[in-house]
């Protein structure tokens, strides 16, 4: 099987299409927070909450106390952060960065309850959201582990564009 049809299967677009979709119909229903080209993405509230962004592009990421970083996921309008804690409790260690100006819709607790009593279908999207960052980090540490750079590199360009690559048509 080859790298492509592989994650062809794991990062379906038709399917990702239908969660950004979903969660950006959902958004209306949240408070909106701009954020400008790399600016950190910071909520403040104690509350739990599911952030959709609507505009813009915004990579996650972890860090160390020297500034190091590893960039985790890149996400664009449609995709989700912040449902690791609302499902599992407690704080994430992963920070969020504005890559060019953006715009998120905060969606607290209590809201989110409701909206997951008329639309139960969220849960499916929200685990779809959590199943596929947990495919790209163990792909990640998988070529971390296994391959030299020039494969980690291959790899990388080849994940990055089934999960965010748009087909362009080829200029004449």
């Amino acid at each position: 099987m080859s790298i492509g049809s592989v994650y062809n299967e794991m990062f379906d677009i038709k399917r990702q299409e239908e969660m950004r979709k979903f969660f950006l119909n959902i958004a209306i229903q949240g408070y909106k927070k701009s954020f400008l080209k790399n600016e950190t993405i910071a909520i403040n509230d104690s509350k739990t909450y599911i952030a959709i962004i609507t505009k813009g592009l915004i990579k996650q990421f972890i860090s160390n106390k020297n500034g190091k970083i590893k960039v985790l996921y890149l996400l664009q309008p449609g995709e989700i952060f912040g449902e690791f804690s609302y499902l599992g409790g407690g704080f994430d260690l992963i920070e969020g960065q504005a890559i060019k100006d953006s715009e998120v819709s905060i969606i607290f607790e209590d809201k989110l309850s409701s909206i997951l009593e008329t639309n139960p279908d969220m849960y499916k999207y929200i685990a779809h959201s959590m199943s596929r960052k947990f495919r790209i980090v163990t792909m990640q540490m998988s070529d971390l582990i296994f391959k030299d750079s020039i494969g980690r590199l291959c790899d990388f360009l080849i994940r990055l564009f089934y999960q965010q690559g748009k087909k362009i048509k080829k200029a004449t």
